[in-house]
This record gives C-alpha cells, sequence and structure tokens, in this order.
C-alpha cells in the first residue's frame, strides 16, 4: 500500500490515519482470514536451535573486541551455532603509545583507557626521578595484536631515582685496581690526570674526584690524579727582605736543598736578604744551587783625627745620620765615634763624633 515510486505518507482516509496497524492490517486480516477457512488452527513448530542476540562489530560481523569504536557496534541475533565465533580483525591491533617521562599513575591511566594489562617493575635510575617511567615494554610504536579477544600486556618501568652509594678510596692503590673497583660500581672513569707528586710513588693515585666518602651515583663521572713521582723543578719562593732562617724554611719547603748563603756590604736593612739567584717565580731545577745574599749593612769607617768637616762628609756619603758632640758649632779634630769603626749598620743609622 502506499506510493510505490516514494515514501510520501498516505492521507488520511475518513479520519483514519493510514499506518501499518490500520488499513494494511485489515486487509492482511480479511485475506488471511478467507486463506485459511475450515483450515485447523496449528502452533509454529518451535525450532530446535534457539535464537541468540549477540554484539558484533558491524564494519567485521565478528565479535567486538575491547577497541571496536562505539559506533560500529551492535547486537545482531543469530542461530545458535551459527553465530561468529571470531573477533574483530579490524580493531584488534594496538599501537603501543610512548610514556617514558611520564608520570606512573598518568602511564598506567594511558594503558588502562586502551584496556592492557600493566605490569609494574620499580628500577633505580640515574637519569629520571621517582615515579617516573624510564622504560617500557613493548617498546612505543610495536603494534600490539588481541587474537582471542583477550586484554594487550605492558610492562612499566618505573624509577626509584638514583642509586647513591660512598665513593670508595682509591688513594694508594695503583691504576688498575683501581679501574677494576670503578667498572664494578658501574661508575664512568672520565679522566685520568698524571701528574708530579712530591708525597707519592709513581704510578699510585694521589687524588681523586669525587672525594672518598661523598655520595655518588652510577652515572657519575670519576677522575683520578696518578703520581709521576717527585717533580724534579719547582718554582722558586721570593725570599727578599727575609731572615736567613725565614728564607732558608721557604726555599727548602719548596724542595731546594742546595742554599749558598753570602753575607755582603749592602744599604738593604741588615740580616735581611736583599738578593737571591734565580729570582722568585722562576721554575727551577731542585737539585740546582740557589743563592741567597744577606745584608751586613754599611760598615763604619774610621774618622778619629780627622777634621770634624771631613768625617762628617765621609759619613754622610755611606748613609749615616751624623750627631756632633758636645754640640752642632763644634770644630776641631774627632777623638772619638760611637758606634766604633768596623761595626755594621743599617743605611741610615746615626753616628756619633766627639770634637
Amino acid at each position: 500500500m502506499g506510493y510505490a515510486e516514494s515514501n510520501k505518507p498516505m492521507e488520511p482516509i475518513n479520519g483514519r490515519v493510514v499506518v501499518g496497524g490500520t488499513y494494511p492490517a485489515d486487509i492482511w486480516r480479511e485475506f488471511m482470514n478467507s486463506a485459511l477457512e475450515n483450515k485447523p488452527v496449528l502452533d509454529f513448530k518451535v525450532p530446535e536451535k534457539e535464537l541468540i542476540n549477540i554484539k558484533i562489530c558491524s564494519e567485521s560481523d565478528l565479535l567486538t573486541t575491547f577497541w571496536c569504536p562505539e559506533e560500529t557496534i551492535k547486537w545482531k541475533i543469530f542461530i545458535e551455532g551459527e553465530e561468529p565465533k571470531k573477533i574483530c580483525d579490524i580493531h584488534n591491533k594496538v599501537e603501543v603509545p610512548d610514556v617514558v617521562g611520564f608520570d606512573f599513575d598518568e602511564a598506567k591511566q594511558i594503558f588502562e583507557n586502551l584496556y592492557f594489562v600493566v605490569d609494574e617493575i620499580h628500577d633505580f635510575d640515574d637519569i629520571y626521578n621517582q615515579d617516573i617511567i624510564f622504560r617500557q615494554n613493548p617498546e612505543a610504536g610495536s603494534l600490539l595484536e588481541s587474537l582471542s579477544g583477550e586484554k594487550l600486556s605492558i610492562t612499566l618501568y618505573i624509577s626509584k631515582g638514583k642509586r647513591t652509594f660512598d665513593m670508595p678510596d682509591l688513594t694508594g692503590m695503583n691504576l688498575d685496581s683501581a679501574e677494576n673497583i670503578i667498572e664494578g660500581l658501574g661508575l664512568a672513569l672520565d679522566s685520568i690526570i698524571f701528574e708530579f707528586n712530591d708525597q707519592q710513588q709513581p704510578d699510585i693515585i694521589y687524588d681523586q674526584g669525587p672525594v672518598p666518602n661523598s655520595k655518588v651515583y652510577q652515572s657519575t663521572k670519576v677522575t683520578l690524579y696518578v703520581s709521576k713521582g717527585e717533580n724534579p723543578e719547582s718554582t722558586v719562593p721570593d725570599v727578599l727582605q727575609l731572615t736567613e732562617q725565614q728564607a732558608t724554611e721557604e726555599l727548602n719547603g719548596a724542595g731546594f736543598k742546595k742554599i749558598s748563603i753570602l753575607f755582603e756590604e749592602s744599604i738593604e736593612e741588615k740580616e735581611k736578604v736583599f738578593s737571591q739567584t734565580p729570582v722568585g717565580g722562576t721554575v727551577y731545577n731542585k737539585s740546582f744551587e740557589i743563592i741567597i745574599k744577606i745584608s751586613k749593612g754599611i760598615k763604619i769607617p774610621d774618622v778619629i783625627d780627622m777634621t770634624g768637616e771631613d768625617a762628617v762628609a765621609k759619613l754622610e756619603d755611606l748613609g749615616f745620620l751624623v750627631e756632633i758632640l758636645p754640640d752642632a758649632e763644634a770644630a776641631g779634630i774627632v777623638t772619638g765615634q760611637t758606634p766604633q769603626s768596623g761595626e755594621y749598620l743599617n743605611y741610615g743609622s746615626k753616628v756619633s763624633i766627639e770634637i
């Protein structure tokens, strides 16, 4: 009934709306009453197999998976035994996302939303902080396939932070022994520095970085300082203006043992070093001689029996301050002097003469 050429609805007939249960049903009833007239009333034969209602994917007509889109899922009736047995082969594959660097809770939620079973392994890691994913298996980008509709599996490695331990003391060891210890601890030997060292024998470690007993990680880089033995050279210290004892101690401390000491007349301060060879700051072989000169001061000349005028001129030429007794205006012959001749005084010291 209706318009065969279109879906145009029929107009009401005698005020009665034309739908499946009105005129079409009446016509069918009248036709069937006539067709079945004088026929016995029978029930439909019940089939041996039941009808079952199963959820399938409309794209594959197979059983749904966890990953079939909502819009493709529908219910469909099948005769028992004729329903599909396989799962959807279109939506049973999942590409593994990359969650390295993610917080564990966030990463776990991502995989649970993808219907993964998440296995956890907690371990130390030198790069990622605690509770951060530092590895995953399978790796990101892997394509996993569910063959029987089961959930997929992922193993997440969660960082416990960096493993710390005390740096061992490697000083006093030879290089091979120290390298074995470093390798055994998983440390990285960054550099080996060979330098002269006066306190340690050749080929023995005399210093290290990090220092012993400091907290380190497995990724910590280690520097070893290996002795080349005593350095035959050293920098000459500046000992000018030091006393003999002070100068000797300074030079000995720098490794110089062969020291020649000369006492000479000089205008420099008495009993202080006024010259050294080589000069301070020179890099010099420690087995070579160091020469230091110590000022004796200025030697007082003998001015007795000289005129006062000549005595004053001579003393002042040598840098002394002259005191004339009994007074500055006295003139005549020098009869006495203090200090006596032959003694040594600092430049600018006072000498008294008696006229």
